[in-house]
């Protein structure tokens, strides 16, 4: 199924522990691992299953044990009604379930597990669940998962040992390391690949045309420039066959290894209806995803009753002997599934902290730890070897069981999937029994279990076996005869009389669901908190009246003098590292990642910068709409084009002669621009220069930190900053925060982000000025001197003028042909590098957050628009006059279908959008912004905001499947 001969061409994948993945997900999350799974396949795989009654469905059971023992949350995907009408040049089956699917999903009921059924294609729709971050991975047979946009695919779910029946390992399928690989295959190539060789609704593809040849074309860009092309541009789409056919045949581009003059492509290819198919999956809609959000339920009951009579019916496990191995394979899975339960729900304060009762709940569970190992069937992911009774996990009444005919039980058989928790669960010290083994749910059973979960659930267990094994490793004192204790003296030292008031009695996994130290801590989120209000010297502890006028959620940290300045940001430093897990490694390129549903970002330390920041267009195709360098190491070394993403402090923009003057101190600072005449992002060594560091990094947000010292670039006074991006469904949140610790300063931050819309992939225009801009508050702006520094005046955006973006939207070259234009962004300057003021007062009351964006940037070309919303009283558009061809775009940018074209930053080739306070507002009093921009060790911190929010227009071309926003 899927790609004919595509696993040869992009490889078997890395072959990992499922159990492994498992794990590393519950220790860096604390949940499980959640997994989309084709179901369609499962259900042709199993019917391999043999011996006993109804084979394969025991077969699925088992594999659903499986799951259950790996504290895995699965999310089955059914086919649906609209699928393709043939596959493989067959017709599809109706919508109509079959038998064993219609047993298969009341067997899904039974254990707890959710399942939904896709519009079209279950692995389209798997693919879709792991893009919007509903799942983390998916698991199919299938590599079109990877064609329909699934980023993490694991396949060939099979036993690693050849003497083993039980399944351990994956085969994961990572599509950034698949496109980095030889192949070079992105999800547009495969689409491609697809038609030349043969896919499931192509089979015979192009005749002659093997995977070869067809990555080949793939990686020379045909699939993106076949997904690009608007779906009713047939003169694009024939001119795209011309060029393919021609390179098959003459090879004149070296594309291709030979010449294929022997291929010959069809009039009618690709035909538009399998494109289709490939390109726009029936999949569930943006209403139907938060339908399905809102009613999945991962954790939900077993139903013992139902289920132990499925098994009855089902596979004839009738009677007590039925009834115990009911239990037997049950009780192992269910085990893992209360002890990680029980430690999130430790973790949350949802349990007792009584040491007494921590213990008595443990013991229900855990009796004894036995030993500890590293398995090769986990990749050596170390377990603990678990002592359990299995009918206190699987709570059945046995007495109410019907009594067995006759003795037969003997020995018990193993069945081909039996899903125990581990392989090697035997008994590694026991000598082999001889004779029948008579399985007895109400003695102890011993079983292995991964370390991580048995710490979540039974800390205290864990404690004291560790305790023990300390002392047995010990070295022995040599033997002193003591006199015998009393019985009054051996009570007082017995276990837990002491050692309750020092070990730990909070179940958890660590860090994302460590218990907060303090409710003042707990507050102190960044990402969150909308402002934390400094400590003052001498300051009281807060009246109520004080309090009354006080935002409900700003915590307030109390203190006195400069030391509790310091104090104060090592608060925060504390509260950053205890709410947020510490940071992860970074990739290959030495940058972090976050992602949520429909955005993907990547950062770096040096300049706390946005370095990658990636949105899918209308048609499906992720561009990356930020500017940057490939590698972290590039920043630093490439001075020519400094600012790229990055945070510039401690003053952002200009300061004029670079001087200011603070309570009568005039303060010099260094000039870095125009020969010396000011200074620009504060100095040479500005904030964007330096490398921060990551206090915390999750999955979908990364906070860094800067301690600026006294004097640096001539600043007065230590400045701690913290720096927090996050992301959530299509938008991009920062949050900026800077304590003045031992003078009053000047601090004004921005995020020097460079954007264009289209990934420099626009193949009419290398520039941004087809982008359409608007500044809805903006109709007034900064006046400036011939280089850019405040002249203190505020000046009228006139209807229809250069700098009018206020009265309607329009795009940013439309007003070049204007005169105005030249000296709009500087002496002999053409293009605009202007403070525009944010007007918000003449509407009262502002809620910044929802009352509509500051400003929008949208592209025709990509579809894609970006609405901004912050805090701030200016709004900085820079049209990147200043590039001229010299910085190289990345290699996620700048894919043209005329490859002649250079793949560097042209002139006009971005657009720049600071969210900042008034430029120069330190020199010019009559604007009054002090309070905006002078800080000191008595005021509260420095704040900024912003969110940036992505939406897509609707898609008009062959493109792959849009994400609606």
């Amino acid at each position: 199924m899927g790609i004919h001969g595509i696993y040869k061409e992009i490889g078997p994948g890395d072959r990992i522990a499922l159990s492994k993945l498992a794990v590393e997900k519950f220790e860096e999350t604390g949940r499980p691992l959640r997994l989309a799974i084709d179901t369609s396949i499962w259900l042709f795989q199993i019917q391999s299953g043999k011996g006993g009654t109804n084979p394969a469905l025991r077969t699925f059971y088992y594999r659903l044990l499986r799951l259950l023992s790996l504290s895995i949350h699965p999310l089955f995907v059914f086919d649906g009604p609209n699928k393709p009408p043939f596959k493989r040049n067959k017709r599809t089956g109706t919508n109509v379930a079959s038998i064993p699917e219609f047993l298969a999903k009341q067997l899904l009921k039974q254990f707890g597990f959710p399942f939904h059924i896709a519009p079209g294609e279950a692995e389209a729709e798997c693919a879709l669940l792991q893009r919007e971050g509903i799942v983390d991975v998916v698991l199919s047979e299938d590599v079109d998962t990877l064609m329909f946009g699934s980023r993490v695919t694991l396949r060939n779910w099979s036993p690693e040992q050849k003497s083993s029946k039980v399944p351990t390992h994956v085969n994961v399928y990572d599509a950034d390391k698949t496109k980095a690989g030889p192949s070079g295959l992105d999800r547009e190539g495969m689409i491609l690949v697809a038609l030349m060789s043969g896919g499931d609704y192509l089979p015979e593809g192009i005749p002659g045309c093997g995977p070869k040849t067809a990555c080949e074309a793939a990686h020379a860009g045909f699939g993106q420039r076949l997904c690009s092309i608007k779906k009713k541009d047939t003169v694009a789409l024939q001119e795209w066959r011309e060029d393919l056919a021609r390179e098959l045949r003459t090879n004149e581009s070296k594309f291709f290894k030979r010449k294929h003059g022997a291929l010959s492509i069809p009039e009618d290819f690709p035909r538009v209806d399998i494109l289709s198919y490939y390109t726009n999956p029936a999949i569930s809609s943006r209403d139907g995803l938060e339908r399905l959000k809102r009613n999945l339920h991962w954790d939900q009951d077993l139903n013992f009753p139902e289920l132990r009579t499925f098994t009855a019916d089902a596979f004839e496990w009738v009677k007590v002997s039925g009834a115990k191995k009911f239990i037997r394979n049950l009780a192992p899975a269910l085990l893992v599934r209360n002890l990680r339960m029980r430690g999130q729900a430790a973790a949350e304060g949802a349990l007792s902290e009584d040491p007494d009762a921590v213990e008595a709940e443990e013991a229900k569970l855990v009796t004894g730890i036995h030993g500890k190992r590293q398995h090769p069937s986990t990749d050596n992911t170390p377990e603990l070897r678990i002592a359990f009774s299995p009918i206190s996990i699987v709570n059945i009444d046995l007495d109410a069981e019907e009594p067995d005919d006759k003795f037969d039980e003997g020995e018990e058989e193993e069945e081909e999937e039996m899903a125990h928790v581990a392989e090697g669960d035997g008994d590694e010290e026991a000598p082999k029994k001889r004779g029948p083994y008579l399985y007895d749910p109400t003695q102890l059973e011993k079983i292995w279990i991964f370390e991580t979960i048995v710490k979540a659930g039974a800390p205290l267990s864990v404690q004291d076996w560790e305790e023990k094994q300390r002392k047995k490793a010990a070295p022995k004192p040599a033997k002193i005869t003591k006199p015998r204790a009393t019985k009054k003296a051996a009570s007082s030292s017995q276990r837990g009389a002491l050692d309750r008031f020092t070990r730990i009695t909070k179940a958890g996994v660590g860090p994302p669901l460590a218990k907060r130290l303090s409710p003042t801590i707990d507050r102190l989120d960044l990402s969150q908190t909308t402002g934390i209000t400094q400590p003052k010297p001498g300051d009281l502890p807060i009246s109520s009246n004080e309090r009354a006028t006080r935002p409900p959620s700003e915590p307030v940290v109390q203190g006195r003098s400069i030391a509790s300045m310091i104090a104060f940001s090592a608060l925060v430093a504390v509260a950053a590292s205890l709410l947020l897990p510490t940071a992860r490694a970074q990739d290959a390129d030495g940058k972090y990642t976050i992602s949520a549903e429909g955005i993907r970002a990547k950062f770096i330390p040096y300049g706390a910068s946005i370095s990658n920041l990636f949105i899918n267009d209308t048609n499906g195709i992720e561009r990356d709409i930020v500017l940057g360098f490939d590698n972290a190491s590039y920043y630093s070394v490439d001075k020519l084009h400094p600012h790229l993403g990055g945070v510039p402090g401690r003053y952002a923009n200009r300061i004029k002669n670079s001087t200011f003057v603070i309570d009568g101190v005039e303060y010099r600072v260094d000039a870095n621009e125009n020969g010396g005449l000011d200074t620009l992002h504060g100095g040479s060594n500005g904030w964007d220069w330096r490398n921060w560091t990551v206090e915390s990094h999750t999955d979908t947000s990364i906070t860094f930190s800067l301690l600026d010292p006294d004097g640096e670039q001539g600043f007065p006074g230590d400045v701690k900053s913290y720096v927090t991006y996050s992301v959530t469904p299509y938008s991009w949140h920062l949050k900026m925060l800077a304590s003045a610790l031992t003078k009053k300063t000047p601090i004004m931050l921005s995020s020097h982000t460079y954007w264009n819309l289209d990934g420099f992939q626009n193949n009419d225009t290398a520039t941004a000025l087809n982008h359409t801009l608007s500044l809805p508050y903006s109709g007034q702006r900064i006046g400036v001197d011939g280089i850019l520094i405040p002249n203190g005046t505020i000046l009228p955006n006139k209807p229809g003028s250069v700098n009018d973006f206020w009265s309607a939207p329009k795009q940013i070259g439309a007003s070049f042909g204007d005169p105005e234009i030249l000296g709009n962004c500087g002496t002999n300057c053409s293009g605009y590098d202007n403070a525009y003021v944010v007007n918000r007062a003449q509407d009262g009351p502002y809620d910044w957050r929802n009352n509509g964006p500051v400003a929008s940037l949208s592209s025709d070309f990509s579809g894609i628009q970006v609405d901004v919303y912050t805090d701030q009283d200016a709004f900085q558009v820079y049209s990147c006059g200043g590039q001229n061809g010299t910085l190289t775009l990345k290699n996620t940018q700048g894919f043209f279908d005329d490859e002649s074209r250079p793949r560097v930053v042209e002139k006009y080739g971005c657009v720049v959008m600071e969210v900042e306070d008034y430029i120069d507002g330190i020199n010019q009093p009559e604007w009054q912004r002090n309070k905006k921009q002078i800080f000191g060790p008595e005021d509260p911190p420095y704040v900024l905001e912003a969110v940036y929010k992505f939406s897509v227009a609707d898609a008009s071309s062959y493109g792959c499947a849009k994400s609606e926003l």
